[in-house]
């Protein structure tokens, strides 16, 4: 016997434990001035959470959570009120993560399930929920759960709750049987509800995007800046004198993204620097990123920089280095070269290349560039400063 004033009955308890748990934890629900009974169905009728993998528990799990749900219906239909069609038709209002076609295919499962309920006597004097058949056919028999439309035929529809009956052993499905013209039809309005379901998740994608991770805080080691930096400060104080001689310092880079959708339009440098020596050291990297004009070839900047870098022996350090996207080039590119207004229609923007200097103590201990027409501009820093920045 199952009392409705204690749901966790020890009958019971193995199967809806898990699922009281499941009911507390992440429902959506927007609660008016409805009574205690609406907003406890609102919490039953929770989205199915379906999977294209079948489960042999899937079933009792089903049924553990159509159990309560036909408890409040009856219960709802001896007192005074609301009504099992009330009840369902406020709890769904409730409820903002459920479709509408979805609403009404399982409202109208949980309504027939609850009269055929109701019909074979499973409820007792307190509106409790007994599987022992007391009335009309099959009494004194156990009743059935089972599918409208088995796994076999549509696995996704395996946890559903519009995808559940209840009949008397005689009504029982036989083994092997094919499925009737109405379990047919039957199956056809459960594949509209997966349609609905999986066409509100994709515009849940789109109206709100999962927040981008953050980005991480340690480095390759699993180490803090704090925790790397105290490392650094460990080695020069270790080192010594030799802290400050000239380090040998690696400088490669290359052009790792052109403007594209993923790249949001913009070049990207992709840099490492490599301390080669066997004491730590301090480096300033400066870069530059240049474009050129369309017709008259000019050099113009279009992203610079400097960062301090502390390397440990041995240790290198890669970073990205952008540009704005090309867009923010055009317009400005197109009056450096005085360009007509027929020129400007067919110009384009251009990324001439990088360059990258490293140094130490004033002096540069190490360079990359795109190619050797960039190489000036490492011999003559001060050649970058006079051509126009973009």
């Amino acid at each position: 016997m199952f009392s409705f004033s204690n749901l966790i009955h020890p009958i019971w308890k193995g199967r809806l434990l898990p699922f009281t748990i499941w009911l507390l934890s992440g429902t959506t629900l927007l609660w008016g001035g409805f009574n205690d009974r609406t907003e406890a169905m609102a919490r039953l009728l929770g989205p199915s959470r379906l999977s294209a993998k079948t489960d042999p528990k899937d079933l009792e799990n089903l049924r553990n959570r159509l159990v309560p749900i036909l408890m409040l219906l009856e219960k709802g239909s001896r007192t005074n009120g609301p009504s099992p069609e009330s009840l369902l038709e406020n709890a769904y209002d409730l409820r903002k993560d459920i479709g509408p076609f979805e609403r009404m295919l399982t409202s109208s499962a949980l309504l027939k399930n609850w009269r055929d309920a109701h019909a074979m006597g499973l409820f007792d004097e307190e509106s409790g929920f007994q599987e022992r058949i007391a009335s009309g056919r099959g009494a004194g028999e156990r009743c059935v759960f089972e599918y409208i439309v088995l796994p076999e035929v549509l696995p996704v529809a395996s946890t559903h709750l519009a995808n559940i009956r209840i009949v008397d052993p005689g009504r029982k499905r036989e083994t092997n049987r094919p499925p009737t013209q109405q379990e047919l039809s039957y199956q056809s309005q459960l594949e509209k509800i997966i349609a609905e379901i999986s066409s509100r998740a994709h515009l849940a994608k789109i109206t709100h995007p999962p927040k981008p991770k953050p980005k991480s805080t340690v480095n390759s080691l699993g180490q803090s800046k704090a925790q790397e930096e105290a490392r650094w400060k460990a080695e020069v104080a270790a080192a010594g004198e030799s802290f400050y001689s000239k380090p040998n310092v690696r400088v490669a880079a290359r052009v790792s993204a052109t403007p594209s959708h993923l790249s949001q339009g913009c070049w990207e440098i992709a840099a490492t620097i490599t301390n080669l020596a066997n004491h730590p050291t301090e480096v300033e990297i400066i870069h530059h990123i240049l474009g050129t004009t369309e017709k008259k070839r000019q050099h113009y900047r279009m992203a610079e920089g400097t960062r301090k870098l502390l390397l440990r022996a041995g240790q290198s350090s890669t970073f990205v280095l952008r540009t704005k996207a090309e867009g923010n080039y055009k317009g400005k590119a197109d009056d450096l070269d005085g360009l007509s207004k027929a020129e400007r229609q067919r110009s384009s923007v251009h990324c001439r290349g990088f360059v990258l200097r490293a140094i130490h103590s004033k002096e540069t201990i190490g360079s990359a560039v795109t190619d050797r027409g960039l190489q000036e501009y490492v011999e003559d820093a001060g050649a970058l400063a006079r051509i126009p920045a973009l």
